[in-house]
């Protein structure tokens, strides 16, 4: 028996993780005085143009299939997008239609070191048609499932690509993963969630546990993954950024 997210009421709790179907609260901590080390913050942290390795799969109790192909069977490589404008992942493989997505960085202006900023995915039907037909879920596939950055199939680990952050951080702490489900504007459900990352306790930019499974309604058509993180920064990036004259303040996004 599957240990899943339900995305449209009741949800399960799932002994990997704690469960609280809730609005992301954004950090609201009082900003400290500038320095090199807060105004790092004001910056990306993720390299300019990356791109990222994404599948999305159905899942019933006993099988799952990709809800999207790529002209090499591969999962999809996603660029960073800040201005939001959608690319296509791939035609569905159960309508017809498109999957699409994008991703973008958000950081907060003044935020300092131990406040976080995140980065959101946003993954659609390009015709508003649900991710899962009538007749899936008649067949039990009613759960979704996402990829981001690595892959449980051995035969996708040569397209792996993680986030990837810049050089000054050190290293990124995730502080709250959490998925809305929508049905076009409307949010239906949002389930905030956590997964198994290094045993440091630093985040490598990637989300394939595969217990991450999530119940979903017939009417689901859009996900938005958050991911809410702390970037540490390296000592000589700081040092760099300050030599550079990099250091801007940036308004609140």
């Amino acid at each position: 028996m599957l240990a899943v997210h339900n995305a449209v009421g009741v949800l399960e709790r799932c002994p990997m993780r704690a469960l609280v179907p809730s609005i992301l609260i954004a950090a609201t901590a009082a900003q400290a005085a500038a320095s090199p080390e807060d105004n790092l913050f004001d910056l990306p942290i993720v390299q300019p143009n990356d791109n990222v390795s994404l599948r999305l799969k159905a899942v019933s109790q006993n099988d799952e299939f990709d809800l999207f192909t790529t002209a090499d069977s591969g999962p999809a490589s996603l660029q960073l997008n800040n201005d939001g404008t959608p690319s296509t992942l791939g035609p569905a493989t159960n309508g017809n239609f498109d999957i699409i997505a994008n991703w973008r960085e958000f950081f907060e202006s003044g935020s300092g070191q131990g406040e976080p900023s995140r980065l959101r995915f946003d993954i659609s039907t390009s015709s508003g048609d649900p991710f899962i037909s009538e007749s899936d879920a008649q067949n039990g596939f009613t759960f979704v499932r996402w990829e981001i950055g690595d892959h449980t199939d051995p035969a996708d680990n040569p397209f792996a690509d993680a986030i990837d952050f810049r050089s000054v951080v050190e290293s990124v702490t995730l502080v709250e993963a959490t998925a809305v489900f929508f049905q076009d504007q409307t949010a239906l459900n949002t389930v905030k969630y956590g997964f198994t990352i290094a045993g440091n306790g630093q985040w490598t930019g990637t989300d394939a546990a595969p217990g991450n499974i999530f119940s979903i309604g017939r009417a689901v058509n859009r996900i938005e993954i958050t991911y809410d993180y702390t970037p540490i920064p390296a000592p000589a990036g700081v040092a760099a950024f300050a030599a550079a004259g990099l250091i801007a303040s940036r308004r609140r996004r």
